[in-house]
């Protein structure tokens, strides 16, 4: 009788196993640009082969405007900020090249930055959050507890056009924070934007969808209580 129980059991966990793993690389996606990213992350390789400090490391990860954010450590000097974004990727492509960008370094916490691409795409935000629990769930496998911060997606002129589903996802990522003591929201949307809803034009480059580096003095003073220190 306790062998039937332990066998139905056993047969149980494999199931939610199965069941999870579906679940979870059903919504993984190969990426389209896959080459481009490659060369990046050969890159990333060369710079860890000068070695990293992986005391209390605090990872960046997340799409062009962590990537053009290159001089990270002097907007944070109490905290060890490594910063792996790759411009051109969205939330999926994280969640693929999680083992060559995330996961490798053991962070003791995680900053994301995605959804400009996705949203810029036509992905929706209810789509783009089943993404991102998928991230968070296999993160949660692969770094047990470790916390994450979430970062709002900006709004920038010129993909204006996606402003209420940008809207639509911070809020899903908002809450999320709220009822969950493990992530954190960093609201730097209204950043680049006036009270009466226009842009502010001296925070963005010449393309109207980067920022410069008087916004990201900006989203320093936000991010900078979130994170770990030194």
């Amino acid at each position: 009788m306790l062998q039937f129980t332990k066998q139905k059991v056993s047969i149980a966990i494999i199931s939610c196993c199965l069941f999870f793993s579906f679940t979870v690389n059903a919504q993984v996606r190969k990426p389209a640009n896959g080459k481009v990213f490659m060369g990046i992350f050969d890159k990333f390789v060369e710079e860890d082969k000068k070695g990293i400090d992986s005391t209390n490391l605090v990872l960046f990860v997340g799409s062009s405007t962590f990537t053009k954010w290159t001089n990270l450590q002097s907007y944070f000097p109490m905290s060890n900020v490594l910063n792996r974004g790759f411009g051109g990727s969205k939330l999926t492509d994280v969640i693929y090249y999680a083992d060559k960008v995330v996961y490798p370094y053991k962070p003791a916490q995680i900053v994301l930055y995605e959804g400009d691409n996705d949203t810029g795409s036509g992905i929706s935000a209810d789509a783009l959050f089943a993404d991102l629990k998928v991230f968070l769930r296999w993160t949660d496998i692969k770094l047990p507890k470790v916390p994450v911060v979430l970062v709002a997606v900006k709004y920038s002129p010129k993909r204006h056009k996606f402003r209420n589903e940008v809207d639509a996802y911070n809020l899903k990522m908002k809450e999320l924070a709220a009822s969950n003591p493990q992530y954190k929201y960093a609201d730097i949307a209204a950043i680049t934007i006036n009270e009466n809803g226009t842009y502010k034009s001296e925070l963005f480059t010449a393309d109207s969808l980067h920022v410069n580096e008087a916004c990201y003095k900006l989203y320093g003073k936000v991010l900078e209580p979130l994170l770990l220190k030194k």
